[in-house]
């Protein structure tokens, strides 16, 4: 293994999780095989017995990564989120009665062969290094707007997620289901939606919860490709809950309140937690406006969809355009984004300040 841990094989049946157990830091157990692969358990499942699953209120997060992204950056990025995941969940919800599951779709390899061979002949042999890395981004977006192949990218997704979902019932009959797509993961997610509403190609086999978009540049191609106009999967009944989070010097991304109305407001900001979290205050300062905003909402009946995160040091890099692309990946372990999401799954904090949970 490239992280040099030990494996341990674990019993291979549908009554507990299928696949091979990896020591990694966080208490999230990641799986190699079939279905499996790339896919993280909660591994409080591992002190409870298998029996009692099939009674469990279990989350499954299916990730669908962006451009130019390697095996090992996937392999990386996954681990990012189950460690952050769990660190909020065991720091604000320590008594959480739901499970959790991330999973990472990998629509990369759908680039066959051939046409890998072809980008290669045709790249100038200078700087390969820094050819390889430029050539991934605008590669895989080239890749997905012709026709033929997005078709292909969109049949991986779905097939993944299908049969995934398909084994998770079997050991979890309860699973919910929400998606974390980045980048051009929401133009591939937003189109197999959009295909789904119209009955064309595969659909999903299961109901999704929430989307939580990030970093997504869906609005720059509504904007362009679909007259300014963009589907609201939630408003007919795809969906139950869509959130577009964006960081504000990310470039990639794009709002798409402005889409549906020519008076929309500023982003909802999510706040930034606090650095100590023996800082009470702070954090009943946090939840008690982000409740306040929510209630104000509900009385206006104004559904938002734009949620800004808080600006951290990324700006003050010398260089410029660093701070920009490292927004843009920052969404992976970024603590306020997933208490943010966890509060839209589990509801508000359950945090006894009695009994700091130790990190």
């Amino acid at each position: 293994s490239t992280w040099g841990v030990k494996m341990n094989q674990i019993n291979l049946n549908r009554s507990v999780i299928v696949g091979l157990k990896y020591n990694v830091p966080g208490n999230y157990a990641v799986t190699a095989v079939g279905s499996f692969r790339m896919s993280y358990f909660d591994q409080r499942l591992f002190s409870i017995s298998p029996n009692s699953y099939t009674n469990l209120d279990f989350h499954q997060i299916l990730l669908i990564h962006g451009v130019g992204a390697s095996p090992d950056i996937l392999q990386t990025n996954l681990v990012k989120v189950c460690e952050t995941i769990e660190k909020i969940r065991r720091l604000f919800f320590p008594k959480c009665p739901i499970y959790f599951g991330v999973k990472m779709l990998e629509w990369k390899s759908s680039l066959d062969l051939e046409t890998r061979q072809k980008i290669e002949r045709v790249t100038i042999k200078t700087m390969p290094e820094k050819r390889s890395f430029v050539n991934r981004v605008p590669i895989d977006l080239i890749f997905y707007l012709a026709p033929e192949h997005s078709k292909i990218i969109r049949n991986q997704v779905l097939t993944q997620a299908n049969n995934f979902i398909s084994s998770v019932k079997n050991i979890f009959p309860k699973v919910k289901v929400s998606f974390f797509p980045h980048s051009l993961g929401n133009v591939i997610l937003y189109d197999i939606l959009k295909r789904q509403l119209q009955k064309h190609e595969e659909l999903l086999t299961f109901p999704i919860e929430n989307v939580f978009s990030v970093g997504s540049p869906l609005g720059l191609f509504s904007a362009v490709t679909e007259s300014g106009q963009i589907s609201l999967f939630d408003k007919l009944g795809i969906i139950k809950s869509f959130y577009n989070i964006f960081h504000p010097q990310d470039l990639v991304a794009f709002r798409i309140e402005p889409l549906l109305s020519k008076e929309s407001k500023e982003p909802v900001v999510i706040e930034l937690l606090p650095e100590n979290p023996t800082f009470f205050s702070t954090l009943r300062r946090i939840v008690t406006r982000t409740v306040s905003i929510a209630a104000k909402e509900l009385a206006a009946q104004e559904k938002r969809y734009d949620f800004s995160l808080t600006e951290t040091g990324i700006a003050l890099d010398r260089i410029e355009l660093v701070g920009m692309v490292t927004s843009h990946f920052s969404y992976w372990e970024n603590e306020s984004l997933f208490f943010f999401m966890l509060r839209k799954i589990v509801g508000e904090p359950t945090l006894d300040k009695t009994k700091l949970p130790r990190l």
